[in-house]
């Protein structure tokens, strides 16, 4: 009679960026469908492969229980290779700076400016368009809580042991991060919440202080900056 389990030793080398995903059986089991819960685990992953791990784990669970009672252990561990390429600190671009008026279209080209600066840094092509997705958030909630003045938002950007650290800083004074935002995933046609809660998801911290007055909103995304050709 055979018995449930696996004997042998599977080696399995990650490459750069490259997500490991193991799970127990009441993940793919819940809806009384293996064949469906593996092709929905799937699809989940490939939805959420660009999230950190640890976001990446915890929403491979929601969404194979979102339709379905927990029977048994639901866990998802996802394990990913994040270590950048070695690459000489001097080949790489100082820090950007770009100071604008708190207007919605100042937003577009301070995103413009970013993606030509991570372009030329380099980091790699397939986080490129998340890093500029989580400045242009958070310049447009700099936009929506400065004072209006003029030059009064600032956007920042270097790289540090190969992330890269975004940095928004405005006049309003006021912790516009106090709380992390609700573990669920917001409503697609919902006005407001979606920002902060993809910015929390692409990053791998997210800080907010306030000096002087001014509240700075910084973002690190690790493991992002390549070599130049």
């Amino acid at each position: 009679m055979a018995r449930a389990g696996s004997h042998g030793v599977v080696e399995l080398c990650l490459g750069r960026s490259d997500s490991l995903i193991l799970y127990t059986d009441g993940l793919i089991e819940a809806t009384k469908d293996i064949v469906q819960g593996l092709e929905d685990l799937h699809g989940a992953a490939l939805a959420t492969a660009s999230y950190p791990a640890t976001s990446m784990a915890r929403a491979l669970v929601e969404r194979q229980l979102a339709n379905a009672a927990r029977h048994d252990d639901s866990l998802a561990l996802v394990l990913r290779r994040r270590t950048p390429p070695p690459s000489s600190p001097t080949s790489l671009l100082g820090p950007l700076t770009h100071r604008f008026s708190p207007s919605t279209a100042a937003v577009p080209l301070a995103r413009h400016l970013l993606a030509d600066w991570l372009k030329r840094v380099p980091v790699d092509a397939d986080a490129l368009d998340g890093l500029v997705l989580v400045a242009s958030e958070l310049c447009s909630n700099a936009v929506r809580h400065s004072s209006g003045a003029v030059g009064s938002v600032a956007l920042r950007a270097w790289t540090e042991d190969g992330g890269v650290v975004l940095e928004v800083e405005d006049d309003g004074g006021v912790l516009t991060w106090s709380a992390p935002p609700s573990e669920d995933v917001p409503d697609p046609e919902a006005e407001t919440g979606r920002g902060l809660f993809l910015v929390t998801e692409l990053s791998d911290a997210v800080t907010t202080r306030v000096i002087d007055g001014r509240t700075v909103v910084r973002s690190l995304t690790r493991a992002v900056v390549g070599q130049k050709a």
